[in-house]
């Protein structure tokens, strides 16, 4: 069980960094 929350923490901290650098490339 709390292995699966890691990798769901990992997966949404990942997600929220790509849409950051996308943000920054539409400026």
């Amino acid at each position: 069980m709390t292995e699966n929350v890691v990798v769901l923490g990992s997966g949404y901290a990942g997600a929220g960094a790509i849409k950051s650098f996308e943000d920054e490339l539409d400026g």
